[in-house]
């Protein structure tokens, strides 16, 4: 921070050091209080050199008039998370000025706030809200899960509740992601874990032309092949491939797990076999049902027929007590327009070729010129073509129509 001064007070380092200036706040100092130096934090007596106990460094009202400094790069947007009894953790909210090009080899490292490289040679902050761009096929193959922390260090899923990716993801000149991440649980060594979806959680973030290639399954609660939990996102002409999504519990969909906010999906396919025991979509699993949360998906296409094992293509799991839906399992308002399902549906309990369930309350749904083709199954009595069940208030279909057989339990 300095070459030499008397007094350093509430102060934060983080940054690699070296020779004489190992506390990273200057040499020499006569006296030195409440300075962090983040991972040293855990040393008995640097603690008790500089008067802070451990469940102090954890408590965020420490920090509160504290100044913050980083070796090699200062931002005034830059701040730090404090989990609950987790050490606080710098972030950068850095912009770069232009896209972070992204090739095959880096692809992991997107959110993982590393100073590397990009493909254009820039070395930048890989940022939770930096614009990529991937300008190679990426390959995701199994892991080590990033298991909510802030920090995603080229571990996968991207963003966490704490720091959720806010910029956006473009695929440039057709280039695609290849997810293969199988998992068995009965079969499963110690060290291996279900597939948790590229990003955890995304907020007024952007994606277009993503070709996502998607052979996984095991995944955890609440997921999704794509973005777990969206709190409003948008994706434009992207499309989902491969070989099958399985979720082993929860809510899932090929593009969003569990969506609150605006959610937009445009011009996008998704083309796998879908499968989980909670509310499960082809697109999305769940939309939350509250006046703040709206989707409108344009232009929109799940389409799969080949042989799957359940013979369905979007399936509940028959023990399981989520709706299940062609598009949307479960949604409360929102615009289904010029969109379609090819493909066999079947759930447990309310199933609909386009929505498994819709309450809309004081809310809306609109379906306009879209379609179902083929088979709508329901384990219990619930089961529509378009919508398995509907509380019928404010919800309006138009100029839409189902071919197919619908059935259900009597």
């Amino acid at each position: 921070m300095t070459s030499s001064f008397d007094t350093a007070a509430s102060c934060y380092f983080n940054g690699t050091l070296e020779g004489k200036n190992r506390y990273g706040i200057g040499y020499p100092i006569t006296s030195a209080e409440n300075v962090y130096f983040n991972n040293k934090v855990t040393e008995a007596g640097f603690i008790s050199t500089y008067g802070l106990t451990l469940a102090e460094l954890k408590d965020p009202d420490t920090y509160a008039d504290w100044d913050i400094y980083d070796a090699g790069k200062m931002h005034p947007e830059n701040t730090w998370y404090i989990l609950e009894d987790e050490l606080p953790q710098l972030l950068y909210f850095y912009d770069a000025g232009e896209p972070i090009y992204v090739n095959g080899s880096n692809f992991a490292n997107i959110g993982s706030y590393k100073k590397i490289e990009d493909a254009e040679g820039r070395e930048v902050y890989w940022s939770l809200n930096a614009d990529y761009v991937l300008v190679e096929n990426a390959f995701v193959n199994k892991g080590e899960i990033n298991d909510g922390i802030c920090f995603t260090d080229g571990l996968f899923p991207i963003g966490a509740d704490c720091h959720p990716f806010t910029g956006s993801l473009t695929a440039q000149n057709g280039a695609t992601i290849k997810v293969e991440w199988e998992y068995d649980a009965d079969t499963a060594g110690p060290t291996e874990e279900p597939y948790p979806g590229l990003f955890k959680v995304a907020e007024d973030a952007e994606f277009n032309d993503i070709h996502l290639i998607l052979n996984a399954d095991g995944t955890d609660c609440g997921s999704s092949g794509f973005i777990v939990n969206s709190k409003g996102v948008e994706i434009r002409n992207s499309q989902i491939t491969g070989t099958k999504f399985f979720a082993d519990c929860g809510s899932a969909g090929g593009f969003i797990g569990q969506a609150s906010g605006r959610n937009v999906l445009e011009n996008s396919n998704v083309n796998i076999p879908v499968f989980g025991s909670g509310d499960i979509g082809g697109f999305i699993g769940m939309a939350e049902s509250d006046d703040q949360t709206i989707v409108f998906i344009k232009n929109c296409h799940y389409n799969f027929t080949g042989d799957v094992s359940p013979k369905s293509s979007v399936t509940g799991c028959p023990s399981g007590t989520g709706s299940v839906g062609g598009l949307v399992g479960y949604m409360s308002q929102g615009v289904i327009e010029d969109s379609s399902v090819t493909g066999s549906i079947f759930g447990p309990e309310s199933v609909g070729g386009l929505i498994g369930m819709s309450e809309t309350s004081n809310r809306f749904v609109l379906i306009n010129n879209s379609s179902t083709h083929g088979s709508v199954t329901s384990n219990d009595e619930i089961a529509g073509g378009l919508i398995g069940y509907s509380d019928a208030e404010n919800v309006h279909i138009m100029n839409s129509y189902v071919t197919g057989d619908v059935s259900g339990k009597i």
